[in-house]
């Protein structure tokens, strides 16, 4: 596998995210992927961190379009989660953190998830009573919640038609109902960008990069996909 190859894939109209992940930490392994204010992963560590979550969602019950939500502040854990459910066939459903917890439990029952990835801050302001149905796991412990080191990624062969992220829109004073992107929806805003198949790793922080990685660029996508936004529209860490 070489970056000509990986640069081949944009005569495709679409390409597996996974694939290109996985690709990316053959042919770079040490370089740079996500980076933020505690850390840093590499290409490799991102591919076999998301491959061991996404083992163990698959484990605990995630079925294909299914939705696992995510409620907290921008962090590598937050990336992992959101791109570990993508590669498992499940759906990232990221919960506003502005909302109220009867705005929180309206949008975790929208999105039909049955696991919820929360930080500690959030989960002390919430209470133990929130949301028992679902299965909690803080964000700062994912590590040691997902699967064995050397567990591969379940099988997951996206359809552009498969849905990868839902988004709740914030203001309102009801119960925001989710807005599903579906990966065909997502060509126009993805191409105009710098693109996972150049190799680049995040150009900022995470809380910087997190609209550009999570609003459009999962799933099955296309070849342009998901990498790093210009530092003039983002910044430097």
């Amino acid at each position: 596998m070489t970056t000509n190859t990986m640069l081949a894939r944009l005569t495709q109209p679409y390409g597996s995210f996974p694939e290109i992940l996985s690709a990316w930490a053959e042919i770079q392994p040490d370089k740079l992927a996500l980076l933020d204010e505690k850390g840093s992963v590499t290409w490799a560590e991102l591919d076999q961190l998301t491959a061991r979550l996404a083992a163990r969602l698959v484990e605990t019950g995630l079925e294909r379009g299914q939705s696992v939500a995510i409620l907290g502040t921008s962090c590598i854990n937050y990336a992992v989660v959101f791109l570990a459910a993508v590669r498992a066939g499940g759906v990232a459903a990221p919960l506003t953190t502005s909302a109220s917890p009867e705005q929180l439990a309206g949008m975790a029952k929208d999105s039909g998830a049955r696991h919820l990835f929360i930080d500690t801050a959030k989960a002390d302001e919430l209470g133990a009573a929130f949301l028992p149905e679902l299965e909690h796991v803080p964000l700062e412990d994912v590590g040691s919640w997902m699967a064995p080191a050397g567990t591969d990624a379940p099988a997951f062969k996206p359809d552009p038609k498969d849905a990868f992220n839902i988004i709740y829109s914030s203001g309102t004073t009801g119960i925001p109902k989710g807005d599903r992107s579906f990966a065909s929806n997502a060509v126009a805003a993805i191409c105009h960008d710098r693109c996972l198949l150049s190799g680049g790793g995040a150009g900022g922080s995470f809380a910087r990069q997190h609209a550009a990685l999570f609003q459009h660029d999962h799933g099955r996508v296309p070849t342009a996909a998901v990498g790093r936004r210009d530092r003039a529209h983002h910044g430097q860490v």
